[in-house]
């Protein structure tokens, strides 16, 4: 906003520059560059970061809107994907509790598998920053032991929680912590950005190629079921998922809501 300097009677209009590092205060947009100062820069073919912007590169926004909200939330979010994957792959959790809730509502609900471009139901749990202490809350209402506090045992969980150990772009920051792991809804829309070439080809500059071909847990728990749980597998086209035993190995991703 403009200031007003009041001198010998009169006044002249004098416009502060605001100092950050994108193009504007924040992310809005699909394809917004986040840097650790929490402003943007849209993305276009043929973008150069200058070395400040290349050492505080956080993020790239696959998401912006309303469609992955938990039901009875209409509110707009703005949703980036970090750019280090976790360094070894690890199983989905422990070998007790977390497998045996068979009746959830933290399920996704949908009538056709069809990658990427699955539509999910109204009752589906699609926003994925409370999923581990809602499944402490499931765990503690069967009468188990709380175990959720337990990194080794929820790996993929920990991994979003502590991810600033794996990029120190957005260690001392705002954007250090509010990281987690990915709801099966949400790895779908970064399959849909990944699908867009333009997109696409900026995630893998960011991110080191991390996605292409690689499977990722998803943090949902699946109704019904004592062992499976979803998995993501990037592909040029998007991807695909499937459920399967808790006890097989994939990576984990994080992401983080910036609005």
């Amino acid at each position: 906003d403009p200031g007003v300097c009041i001198r010998g009677g009169g006044f002249r209009v004098i416009r502060y520059m605001p100092e950050y590092l994108g193009t504007k205060p924040y992310p809005t947009e699909i394809g917004d560059v986040v840097f650790n100062d929490g402003s943007a820069t849209p993305y276009g073919n043929g973008i150069s970061l200058s070395p400040e912007q290349d050492e505080a590169v956080i993020s790239i926004i696959f998401y912006a809107g309303n469609e992955l909200n938990n039901s009875g939330d209409t509110s707009k979010r703005v949703l980036g994907i970090g750019f280090f994957k976790s360094a070894s792959t690890s199983i989905w959790g422990p070998d007790s509790h977390g497998q045996d809730i068979t009746e959830t509502s933290l399920d996704v609900d949908f009538t056709m598998n069809n990658g990427c471009n699955t539509e999910f139901g109204e009752s589906s749990y699609k926003d994925g920053r409370d999923m581990l202490n809602q499944i402490k809350e499931e765990i503690i209402a069967k009468g188990w032991d709380d175990d959720t506090g337990d990194a080794s045992k929820y790996p993929q969980f920990y991994f979003g929680i502590n991810y600033k150990d794996a990029d120190i772009n957005v260690i001392g920051t705002e954007y250090e912590d509010g990281w987690y792991c990915p709801t099966l809804c949400e790895l779908c829309f970064i399959g849909r950005a990944y699908a867009n070439n333009n997109l696409g080809t900026m995630l893998d500059a960011f991110t080191g190629d991390y996605l292409s071909g690689i499977s990722f847990w998803a943090s949902n728990l699946v109704n019904a079921s004592n062992s499976n749980k979803y998995y993501y597998k990037f592909t040029s086209t998007g991807g695909q998922f499937a459920s399967i035993s808790y006890s097989q190995t994939y990576y984990s991703l994080a992401i983080r809501q910036f609005n």
